[in-house]
Protein backbone atom coordinates (compact mmCIF):
# COMPACT_ATOMS: atom_id res chain seq x y z
CA UNK A 1 0.00 0.00 0.00
CA UNK A 2 1.28 3.44 -0.86
CA UNK A 3 0.41 5.64 2.11
CA UNK A 4 0.42 9.40 2.16
CA UNK A 5 0.90 12.07 -0.43
CA UNK A 6 0.45 15.81 -0.59
CA UNK A 7 -2.81 15.14 -2.41
CA UNK A 8 -4.06 12.86 0.32
CA UNK A 9 -3.40 15.41 3.04
CA UNK A 10 -5.14 18.16 1.07
CA UNK A 11 -8.08 15.86 0.36
CA UNK A 12 -8.54 14.97 4.01
CA UNK A 13 -8.20 18.59 5.09
CA UNK A 14 -10.99 19.43 2.67
CA UNK A 15 -13.12 16.66 4.16
CA UNK A 16 -12.96 18.22 7.60
CA UNK A 17 -12.71 21.94 6.93
CA UNK A 18 -13.90 22.46 3.38
CA UNK A 19 -17.32 23.80 4.21
CA UNK A 20 -16.28 26.83 6.21
CA UNK A 21 -16.25 29.18 3.23
CA UNK A 22 -19.03 27.62 1.15
CA UNK A 23 -22.13 27.59 3.31
CA UNK A 24 -23.47 24.44 4.89
CA UNK A 25 -20.99 21.62 4.37
CA UNK A 26 -18.98 19.31 6.52
CA UNK A 27 -16.95 21.95 8.29
CA UNK A 28 -19.63 24.50 9.11
CA UNK A 29 -19.19 25.17 12.82
CA UNK A 30 -22.58 26.90 12.94
CA UNK A 31 -24.17 23.47 12.60
CA UNK A 32 -22.64 21.89 15.68
CA UNK A 33 -24.99 20.86 18.52
CA UNK A 34 -25.72 23.73 20.86
CA UNK A 35 -25.60 23.65 24.62
CA UNK A 36 -28.78 24.05 26.63
CA UNK A 37 -29.70 27.72 26.87
CA UNK A 38 -27.61 28.83 23.88
CA UNK A 39 -28.96 30.37 20.70
CA UNK A 40 -30.77 27.64 18.74
CA UNK A 41 -29.19 26.40 15.54
CA UNK A 42 -31.23 27.01 12.38
CA UNK A 43 -30.39 24.67 9.48
CA UNK A 44 -29.52 26.45 6.26
CA UNK A 45 -28.64 25.47 2.72
CA UNK A 46 -30.45 23.53 0.00
CA UNK A 47 -33.24 21.83 1.94
CA UNK A 48 -33.72 19.24 -0.80
CA UNK A 49 -30.21 17.84 -0.27
CA UNK A 50 -29.58 18.42 3.41
CA UNK A 51 -28.17 15.32 5.04
CA UNK A 52 -30.17 13.86 7.93
CA UNK A 53 -27.58 15.14 10.42
CA UNK A 54 -27.61 18.65 8.95
CA UNK A 55 -31.37 18.86 9.33
CA UNK A 56 -30.94 18.59 13.10
CA UNK A 57 -27.76 20.70 13.19
CA UNK A 58 -25.86 17.49 13.96
CA UNK A 59 -27.86 16.86 17.13
CA UNK A 60 -28.87 13.50 15.65
CA UNK A 61 -27.26 10.97 13.33
CA UNK A 62 -29.25 8.80 10.91
CA UNK A 63 -29.71 5.09 11.46
CA UNK A 64 -28.58 2.47 8.94
CA UNK A 65 -31.74 2.64 6.81
CA UNK A 66 -31.79 6.44 6.71
CA UNK A 67 -28.09 6.57 5.84
CA UNK A 68 -28.43 4.13 2.95
CA UNK A 69 -31.60 5.84 1.72
CA UNK A 70 -29.72 9.14 1.42
CA UNK A 71 -26.79 7.47 -0.34
CA UNK A 72 -29.07 5.65 -2.77
CA UNK A 73 -30.81 8.94 -3.52
CA UNK A 74 -27.48 10.59 -4.37
CA UNK A 75 -26.53 7.60 -6.51
CA UNK A 76 -29.82 7.95 -8.39
CA UNK A 77 -29.17 11.64 -9.02
CA UNK A 78 -25.57 11.12 -10.17
CA UNK A 79 -25.35 7.56 -11.55
CA UNK A 80 -22.39 8.46 -13.77
CA UNK A 81 -20.32 9.50 -10.77
CA UNK A 82 -21.53 7.47 -7.79
CA UNK A 83 -21.73 3.71 -7.38
CA UNK A 84 -22.64 1.80 -4.22
CA UNK A 85 -21.05 -1.66 -4.03
CA UNK A 86 -21.61 -4.35 -1.42
CA UNK A 87 -18.48 -6.05 -0.11
CA UNK A 88 -19.81 -8.39 2.56
CA UNK A 89 -22.25 -9.03 5.38
CA UNK A 90 -22.12 -8.38 9.10
CA UNK A 91 -22.64 -11.12 11.65
CA UNK A 92 -26.30 -10.12 11.90
CA UNK A 93 -26.72 -10.10 8.13
CA UNK A 94 -26.56 -6.40 7.31
CA UNK A 95 -24.92 -5.46 4.03
CA UNK A 96 -21.56 -3.73 4.12
CA UNK A 97 -21.11 -1.17 1.35
CA UNK A 98 -18.53 1.09 -0.16
CA UNK A 99 -19.53 4.25 -2.01
CA UNK A 100 -17.31 4.92 -5.02
CA UNK A 101 -17.16 8.48 -6.34
CA UNK A 102 -15.50 9.06 -9.72
CA UNK A 103 -15.81 12.16 -11.90
CA UNK A 104 -15.99 10.19 -15.16
CA UNK A 105 -17.76 7.00 -14.16
CA UNK A 106 -14.67 4.80 -14.03
CA UNK A 107 -15.34 2.51 -11.06
CA UNK A 108 -12.90 -0.32 -11.78
CA UNK A 109 -9.85 -0.22 -9.47
CA UNK A 110 -7.52 -1.82 -12.05
CA UNK A 111 -8.41 0.84 -14.62
CA UNK A 112 -8.03 3.59 -12.03
CA UNK A 113 -4.58 2.35 -11.01
CA UNK A 114 -3.55 2.00 -14.66
CA UNK A 115 -4.46 5.65 -15.19
CA UNK A 116 -2.32 6.57 -12.15
CA UNK A 117 -5.27 8.18 -10.40
CA UNK A 118 -4.98 8.09 -6.60
CA UNK A 119 -7.63 6.16 -4.68
CA UNK A 120 -8.61 7.61 -1.30
CA UNK A 121 -10.40 5.16 1.01
CA UNK A 122 -12.17 6.34 4.16
CA UNK A 123 -13.43 3.82 6.71
CA UNK A 124 -16.19 5.23 8.91
CA UNK A 125 -17.99 3.94 11.99
CA UNK A 126 -15.56 1.29 13.14
CA UNK A 127 -16.71 2.43 16.59
CA UNK A 128 -20.33 3.10 15.82
CA UNK A 129 -20.86 5.63 18.58
CA UNK A 130 -18.43 8.01 16.87
CA UNK A 131 -20.36 9.23 13.85
CA UNK A 132 -18.48 12.34 12.66
CA UNK A 133 -16.94 10.59 9.66
CA UNK A 134 -20.18 9.06 8.38
CA UNK A 135 -22.08 12.33 8.57
CA UNK A 136 -19.17 14.31 7.10
CA UNK A 137 -18.87 11.90 4.16
CA UNK A 138 -22.56 12.21 3.33
CA UNK A 139 -22.18 15.99 3.17
CA UNK A 140 -18.92 15.77 1.22
CA UNK A 141 -20.49 13.40 -1.29
CA UNK A 142 -23.34 15.86 -1.80
CA UNK A 143 -20.87 18.71 -2.26
CA UNK A 144 -18.87 16.71 -4.83
CA UNK A 145 -21.65 15.55 -7.13
CA UNK A 146 -24.83 17.54 -6.35
CA UNK A 147 -23.90 21.11 -5.40
CA UNK A 148 -20.44 20.54 -6.92
CA UNK A 149 -18.79 22.98 -4.52
CA UNK A 150 -16.13 20.29 -3.90
CA UNK A 151 -16.12 18.77 -7.39
CA UNK A 152 -12.48 19.79 -7.87
CA UNK A 153 -11.43 17.08 -5.40
CA UNK A 154 -12.38 14.52 -8.05
CA UNK A 155 -10.29 15.99 -10.84
CA UNK A 156 -7.68 13.27 -10.39
CA UNK A 157 -8.68 11.20 -7.38
CA UNK A 158 -11.35 8.58 -6.88
CA UNK A 159 -13.03 8.71 -3.48
CA UNK A 160 -14.14 5.44 -1.89
CA UNK A 161 -15.76 5.38 1.54
CA UNK A 162 -17.42 2.92 3.86
CA UNK A 163 -20.36 4.77 5.39
CA UNK A 164 -20.96 2.28 8.22
CA UNK A 165 -18.35 -0.40 8.88
CA UNK A 166 -19.66 -1.59 12.26
CA UNK A 167 -23.26 -1.77 11.05
CA UNK A 168 -24.49 -4.10 13.81
CA UNK A 169 -23.04 -1.92 16.54
CA UNK A 170 -24.42 1.11 14.72
CA UNK A 171 -27.97 -0.20 15.14
CA UNK A 172 -27.52 -0.88 18.85
CA UNK A 173 -28.49 2.73 19.40
CA UNK A 174 -28.97 4.41 22.75
CA UNK A 175 -28.63 7.78 24.40
CA UNK A 176 -26.36 6.13 26.99
CA UNK A 177 -23.77 4.27 24.92
CA UNK A 178 -21.18 7.04 25.33
CA UNK A 179 -22.21 9.04 28.37
CA UNK A 180 -19.09 11.24 28.29
CA UNK A 181 -19.73 12.29 24.68
CA UNK A 182 -21.65 15.46 23.80
CA UNK A 183 -24.14 14.08 21.29
CA UNK A 184 -25.69 12.93 19.13
CA UNK A 185 -29.00 12.20 20.82
CA UNK A 186 -28.57 8.47 20.13
CA UNK A 187 -25.44 6.71 18.98
CA UNK A 188 -24.27 3.19 18.30
CA UNK A 189 -22.20 0.75 20.33
CA UNK A 190 -18.42 0.33 20.28
CA UNK A 191 -18.37 -3.42 19.59
CA UNK A 192 -20.04 -5.35 16.81
CA UNK A 193 -22.99 -7.71 17.22
CA UNK A 194 -20.87 -10.11 19.30
CA UNK A 195 -19.18 -7.29 21.26
CA UNK A 196 -15.87 -7.66 19.42
CA UNK A 197 -13.96 -4.46 18.73
CA UNK A 198 -13.39 -4.30 14.98
CA UNK A 199 -10.45 -1.96 15.54
CA UNK A 200 -8.63 -4.89 17.21
CA UNK A 201 -9.32 -7.51 14.55
CA UNK A 202 -6.95 -6.81 11.67
CA UNK A 203 -4.66 -9.79 12.41
CA UNK A 204 -6.86 -12.61 13.69
CA UNK A 205 -9.81 -11.71 11.45
CA UNK A 206 -12.28 -13.30 13.83
CA UNK A 207 -15.20 -11.21 12.59
CA UNK A 208 -17.01 -11.39 9.24
CA UNK A 209 -16.68 -7.61 9.02
CA UNK A 210 -12.88 -7.73 9.23
CA UNK A 211 -12.63 -10.56 6.71
CA UNK A 212 -14.85 -8.64 4.30
CA UNK A 213 -12.83 -5.48 4.84
CA UNK A 214 -9.53 -7.16 4.06
CA UNK A 215 -10.89 -8.64 0.83
CA UNK A 216 -12.28 -5.25 -0.19
CA UNK A 217 -9.02 -3.52 0.71
CA UNK A 218 -6.97 -5.86 -1.47
CA UNK A 219 -9.47 -5.36 -4.28
CA UNK A 220 -9.06 -1.58 -4.19
CA UNK A 221 -5.44 -1.22 -2.94
CA UNK A 222 -5.95 2.42 -1.99
CA UNK A 223 -3.16 4.97 -2.10
CA UNK A 224 -4.43 6.61 1.08
CA UNK A 225 -6.47 5.04 3.88
CA UNK A 226 -8.06 7.05 6.65
CA UNK A 227 -10.00 5.37 9.44
CA UNK A 228 -12.40 7.67 11.27
CA UNK A 229 -13.49 6.07 14.52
Amino acid sequence: MRIGSSFGLVFMAALVWGGVVNGQTVGDVSLQPHAVGSVPCVPSGDAAWMTPAEKSCYATTPDYAETMAYLNRVQGAAPGQVKIEGFGKTGEGRELDVVVVSRDGVFDPAAIHAAKRPIVLVQNSIHAGEMDGKDACLALLRDMVISKTKASLLERAVFVFIPIYNADGHERRSAYNRINQAGPAQMGWRGNGTNLNLNRDYLKLDTPEARAFMAMFHHWLPDFLWTIM
